[in-house]
């Protein structure tokens, strides 16, 4: 803690003498009589002032100490894990919720506990590769259904981003910058070796010609048949 500077008196009077005239004149400018004796009423009303009142925060509407202690026991927290995401964020967070069980499982560890586990460590990175590698090649995704995998490095790099958003709902903090930069290292590593495109395929335009068309035929068709695979 820093110390409190210290007032130093000189044992000269030439200092208290030219801020002692200093003084006189900023009364003076400001209309003060330095001479002039104190208004006794005045300094009554100052006293007054000064002295604390008890009863100042007396208020009738607060209710007694204990009330607002057993309020502050009784609240269940629980309840305030309210829904944060859109429908279609929550859906791609229990996604990766569910590999990352799944992954937990296969290599025996408990993934519930296991997300404590993870921490700004090198150990943390060797984890993330397997992790990310064995994410390649899953072939299998929610409710058994058959997914492609991965095969871009944006989508693996989509899957690290959401992973991530999942380590700070469960852990309340994330990775550090540090060992970030490392995973996107690591995100590249595992791309060339599973042979990952870097560019994923954009979709073609559609121009408002073309949706203009296409609403008019769906309004005049009458019959239409649709192959469903």
């Amino acid at each position: 803690m820093a110390s409190c500077p210290k007032l130093i008196r000189s044992d000269g009077g030439e200092n208290q003498s030219d801020a002692t005239s200093d003084l006189t004149e900023i009364s003076s400018d400001n209309g003060f009589d330095s001479d002039s004796s104190s208004d006794p009423e005045l300094d009554s009303e100052v006293s007054d002032e000064d002295e604390p009142d008890n009863n100042a925060f007396d208020d009738e509407g607060q209710l007694p100490p204990e009330h607002y202690l057993a309020q502050a026991e009784s609240l269940d927290v629980t309840q305030l894990q309210q829904k944060r995401y859109s429908d279609g964020t929550q859906e791609r967070l229990d996604e990766t919720r569910m590999y990352w069980n799944r992954y937990c499982q296969h290599i025996g560890v408990d993934p519930a506990q296991h997300w404590q586990w993870i921490s700004d460590s090198d150990e943390t990175v060797c984890f993330l590769y397997a992790f990310f590698g064995w994410r390649c090649n899953i072939c299998c995704g929610k409710n058994g259904r058959h997914c492609p995998g991965i095969a871009y490095k944006s989508s693996l790099e989509s899957f690290w981003k959401w992973w991530h958003l999942v380590l700070k709902q469960e852990t309340v903090s994330g990775l550090s910058k540090d060992i970030t930069i490392k995973v996107n290292d690591v995100i590249a590593m595992v791309a060339k070796e599973k042979g990952l495109e870097l560019n994923q395929q954009l979709k073609k335009n559609m121009y408002i010609e073309d949706v203009a068309e296409f609403a008019r035929v769906l309004l005049t068709t009458t019959e239409m048949t649709f192959d469903c695979s």
